[in-house]
């Protein structure tokens, strides 16, 4: 599924743009690569869809990632729960290495 909507996002139409706005595949991407810290596939994925999107400079998907998904948001609420686990003795969450490398 990443990859389809890589793929998507590299030919933004507007009826593409429209249709992948419409849907819920940015929150369903952004709260798997939450949920699942360890799964450094999908990490790479959807960091590479989101620093396509952000290279795009493509405002109207930009400011849907922000305003709609609430992207920045849910960075910070990932870094936040990292710092949280580091503090109790836990190791570095997964996904922490695609968030300060990538997006």
């Amino acid at each position: 599924m990443t990859k389809i909507v890589e793929s998507l996002v590299l030919m933004p139409t507007e009826e593409i743009l429209n249709c992948l706005m419409s849907s819920n595949i940015f929150n369903d991407l952004i709260d798997r690569f939450l949920e699942y810290p360890d799964f450094n596939i999908l990490h790479c994925f959807v960091s590479s869809i989101i620093s396509q999107i952000i290279d795009s400079k493509n405002l109207t998907l930009l400011e849907f990632l922000v305003d709609e998904v609430n992207l920045l948001a849910k960075l910070i609420d990932a870094y936040d729960r990292n710092k949280k686990v580091e503090a109790d003795g836990g190791s570095r969450l997964g996904y922490m290495v695609s968030l300060s490398i990538r997006i």
